[in-house]
């Protein structure tokens, strides 16, 4: 059973700011929509895509155990 976690409109956009900045530093590239997508407009593809994803994780101390990269990549 999956766990549902209530956040806060102003939790979400924090969240989502900080995310979008890390992409920004790491492109070099602003981001100006919601539908900007990592592959296709960023350019993160195969290697580039696992190591910004590593990095993210590094940076942010995340527990990524049960995350299955081939799955979603």
């Amino acid at each position: 059973m999956r766990e549902v976690k209530y956040v806060s409109y102003s939790e979400l956009k924090n969240a989502y700011n900080y995310v979008t900045s890390f992409l920004e530093e790491k492109r070099g590239k602003k981001i100006t929509s919601l539908q900007t997508t990592i592959s296709g407009d960023l350019g993160f593809d195969g290697d580039d895509n696992y190591f910004l994803l590593e990095d993210f994780i590094l940076k942010n101390n995340l527990n990524h155990d049960s995350f299955t990269y081939k799955e979603y990549f």
